[in-house]
């Protein structure tokens, strides 16, 4: 936990691993995201605290974690994340639910 919160950010580009709990952990972290479009659970928070980049994308991958290292981009994204209107552990399972069913 202390790792996540110490980031500036964390890295979530699966194509297929399901919804994706582990970015939406961060943002209950205080912590913002690079993470694929295809990621289903962060939908709902558009571009807040969250760096989208192409699934699979090496070349976009690499200019979102330089981004991070500006300490201006950083904070911004920070204050973003903490400004969040973050799911309870019990909306998130009806979200995964109805994921689920609509696949």
């Amino acid at each position: 936990r202390s790792i996540i919160e110490q980031a500036r950010a964390t890295i979530y580009m699966s194509a297929a691993e399901g919804y994706g709990l582990p970015p939406v952990e961060s943002l209950w972290q205080g912590t913002p995201v690079i993470a694929s479009r295809t990621i289903p659970s962060l939908r709902r928070f558009g571009n807040a605290g969250i760096h989208y980049v192409e699934s699979m994308h090496a070349g976009q991958l690499r200019q979102a974690v330089l981004a991070f290292t500006d300490d201006q981009y950083a904070n911004a994204r920070n204050e973003e994340t903490m400004q969040l209107d973050l799911p309870t552990w019990s909306s998130f399972t009806d979200g995964v639910l109805r994921w689920c069913d609509a696949n």
